[in-house]
């Protein structure tokens, strides 16, 4: 009897410390294999199946004391074992699912269906995803379980630092949890790709560098969360651990673009935090590219420095920044989201929270609104840089400007009157040092004018007076008013000045005549006023989005990095650095908020040494019906006349080409007048005659006047060919109209299109007689 009730409590004990067996009579299997099994870490010894099972390393096997799977920095493997028992009286098809990406291979080793040993499945990074055993998940083992009770043996070698739980699953289980996880990853990884092209159209349509390191931000991010949760092997399936490659590149590449934003606000931070934190970015661009190399599997460690690193960095800025609008508390607000993300994956990577899907879609929840509210951020700063705050406007006092404009009022008075007295003296018989002086002054004396006229528009700006209200007005003509004031002080300095307006542009528009012309009078007296030698060029062209660029390039000395980024500054008491005169710039600022004004965009250029470039975009709408052509009967008349240019700027002679070609004209170009008087024989002796030359006067070596009395004496020569001179001065137009050169047309540059094809037009009659007298003589030549 004391040995029956012995037999009794020993079983007793037994059966209270042994572990029970998985059953698989379940409808929906999805079972937590920890409770039910034992463990054994090998380190690097490679033990066979064979060992593992047998009776001397089985004894050493202990229970899992938890849920999850836990792994330290400890290298080598960890064997597990658990027992499964069907009952079910037919052979089902299984699944363990492995829920962490940090594993570098896993392999369960089990009894075949005929009772032939064990065989094997393996899955892992090590192995391509193209290579693992099943594509519908991220570390999948798929395996035939026979009829009764067997062991079950899985080898896991992890990558890093790891809490991970393995499930057994069936085959409805793992269909079904795959269709729901596609269902949540794929509306994910969308919001980050379209967010990525809402970022990268905001820089197409505002050119502003947040807008660019927002879209590094979101693509960082969705390769991290593409990693994470193994949707990036559907689409790179050739190359071993791709979701490392892909978390640790993305978590790098999204805070290099967080330290970027941040750099790019660098006016309100401390210049060592500007730097520290521009040097961190290069640093993390340095772990980027060596993230997508091999050795990309053994910077998760490095990752876990880095990340703390850059958050105390991106804190410190936002501890110096004030945040003064709107858009600043959407991006503080959207990088303490994105500290929260990376304080749960960094938590997860050493180990202190479980790499379980349920976790992970939380993080990766908190990653989506983060970036949504950096894109949504960066537009407002996007907008905020075209549209000018209000903070940018000039903050002197109210009682400063009745001041200053009655200040702008009485220097006005002295000015008109030294200009207005210049002009009689010019009336007058002047030695040439006389007339050097005069012109002198009177040069004097538009730029003092000029200064008075910036001065006038910083007042409008300040006292809110300006223009306001639409009308329509000819794009050729506003272009040719604003230019040609301007061609004198061109030609006194010995500047060219260029006008190029694209023949494709409809001719009327609907706009604010008055700031458009303000704007293009800033930048074209700007591009003078710097230059000394060269020439200036005015291009309009139709640009993106029915808008229309006009550009401003010179010659001049251009400007240095730093002087670019204080150029658009009035001075204030946040920009101390503006203060000194030389740094002081009213014109410029004033555009830039004009242009803003009208919702257009102020961007530029500048080399040392190379010159500068000022583009405007504006919106303009065209009152011409769509489809309208400009194309007239005259304007096909020109067709197949035949042109030469001569002049040494080439500049001008290809804009001439360009608009002449485009009318239908047979164009030659010469540098000088030696070569055209050379070409003009050889085309003449061709019988293909020119029909219209058209001279610069001041071109070196021999003016434009000496070349024309040239043609008109040479007897080989066509003497009655249409001669159209251009010049940039009324004292040699008058010169010009002696009837010995024979001009037919005088045209002050910068020569505009429609003068040009006007000219043309206007000498059509006689081209026409020229050539039919030509074709005269050479019948009578064969004749003969």
């Amino acid at each position: 009897m004391i040995r029956i009730l012995l037999v009794l409590i020993l079983s007793t004990f037994s059966s209270a410390f042994s572990y029970d067996t998985i059953l698989l009579n379940k409808d929906f299997l999805s079972e937590n294999i920890a409770p039910f099994s034992s463990y054994l870490h090998t380190g690097k010894q490679n033990y066979s199946i064979a060992q593992i099972t047998g009776p001397t390393l089985t004894r050493q096997f202990s229970p899992v004391h938890s849920d999850v799977y836990s792994f330290s920095n400890t290298p080598g493997s960890t064997w597990f074992t658990f027992n499964i028992n069907n009952p079910t009286g037919q052979y089902q098809r299984l699944y363990l699912k492995i829920e962490t990406p940090f594993i570098e291979s896993a392999e369960l080793y089990f009894q075949g269906l005929n009772n032939s040993g064990y065989q094997s499945e393996l899955t892992g990074q090590q192995l391509s995803f193209s290579e693992r055993p099943h594509q519908f998940g991220n570390l999948v083992i798929p395996f035939d379980a026979r009829l009764g009770s067997q062991d079950l043996y899985l080898k896991i070698t992890p990558l890093h630092t790891s809490s991970m739980k393995v499930r057994l699953v069936d085959e409805l289980t793992i269909l079904s949890e795959s269709r729901m996880l596609f269902l949540l990853y794929i509306p994910l990884n969308c919001a980050l790709f379209f967010a990525a092209l809402f970022a990268a159209i905001n820089y197409y349509r505002y050119r502003d560098l947040t807008s660019v390191w927002t879209t590094t931000v979101i693509t960082g991010s969705l390769l991290n969360l593409s990693g994470w949760n193994g949707s990036i092997g559907w689409l790179i399936s050739f190359i071993p651990h791709i979701e490392t490659i892909a978390i640790n590149c993305g978590t790098f590449l999204t805070l290099f673009g967080l330290a970027k934003i941040l750099i790019a606000q660098r006016k309100r931070q401390s210049s060592w935090t500007a730097n520290a934190i521009n040097l961190f970015a290069w640093v993390l661009l340095v772990a980027v590219v060596a993230s997508c190399t091999p050795l990309s599997k053994y910077l998760l460690p490095l990752q876990i420095m880095l990340v703390p690193a850059s958050w105390a960095l991106f804190a410190l800025h936002w501890f110096e920044r004030r945040t003064e609008s709107s858009g600043d508390r959407l991006m503080l607000a959207g990088y303490i989201l994105f500290a929260g993300h990376f304080t749960g994956l960094t938590l997860t990577l050493i180990g202190l929270i479980s790499a379980l899907e349920a976790n992970l879609i939380v993080i990766q929840g908190l990653l989506i609104a983060a970036n949504i509210l950096v894109a949504f951020s960066s537009w407002l700063y996007a907008r905020q840089n075209i549209t000018l705050p209000s903070a940018d406007k000039p903050n002197f006092s109210g009682a400063l400007w009745p001041i200053l404009r009655k200040l702008n009022h009485d220097i006005r008075g002295p000015i008109n009157g030294v200009l207005g007295m210049t002009e009689l003296l010019q009336d007058t018989s002047l030695s040439a040092h006389q007339q050097e002086f005069v012109n002198t002054l009177q040069s004097a004396g538009f730029s003092l004018l000029r200064e008075a006229d910036q001065l006038q528009n910083l007042i409008h700006l300040g006292l809110n007076r300006l223009p306001e209200g639409e009308e329509e007005f000819d794009l050729y003509d506003l272009a040719e008013d604003i230019v040609q004031p301007y061609s004198k002080i061109a030609h006194s300095k010995n500047i060219e000045l260029v006008l190029d307006i694209a023949p494709e542009l409809p001719s009327r528009y609907r706009g604010n005549v008055k700031i458009i012309t303000q704007i293009l009078s800033i930048l074209l007296d700007n591009g003078l006023k710097y230059t000394e030698y060269g020439e200036v060029i005015i291009q309009v062209k139709p640009w993106h989005g029915q808008r229309v660029r006009f550009s401003i390039s010179d010659t001049g000395p251009g400007m240095a990095k730093d002087t670019q980024e204080r150029l658009f500054d009035l001075p204030s008491d946040k920009n101390p650095m503006a203060q000194t005169p030389k740094d002081v710039h009213l014109g410029l600022p004033i555009c830039k908020y004009l242009v803003n004004l009208l919702g257009g965009q102020l961007s530029m250029n500048s080399e040392l040494r190379m010159g500068t470039t000022f583009w405007v975009d504006m919106p303009l709408q065209s009152t011409l019906p769509k489809g309208f052509s400009r194309t007239s009967t005259d304007e096909n008349a020109l067709n197949g006349i035949r042109l030469m240019v001569v002049d040494d700027n080439m500049t001008c002679c290809k804009v001439i080409e360009h608009l002449a070609q485009n009318w239908g004209m047979s164009v030659i170009t010469m540098s000088n007048a030696q070569s055209a008087l050379a070409n003009l024989h050889y085309e003449y002796h061709k019988h293909k005659p020119v029909d219209v030359l058209v001279l610069d006067q001041n071109m070196p070596s021999m003016t434009g006047s000496e070349m024309a009395i040239r043609v008109r004496q040479d007897p080989e020569l066509n003497r009655d060919i249409v001669i159209i001179m251009l010049t940039g001065s009324d004292a040699v137009s008058a010169e010009l109209e002696d009837d010995d050169l024979g001009v037919k047309h005088i045209l002050r540059k910068p020569v505009s299109a429609r003068t040009l094809k006007e000219s043309l037009q206007l000498s059509l009659p006689e081209i026409l007689q020229n050539r039919e007298t030509h074709r005269a003589k050479q019948n009578n030549s064969y004749f003969f």
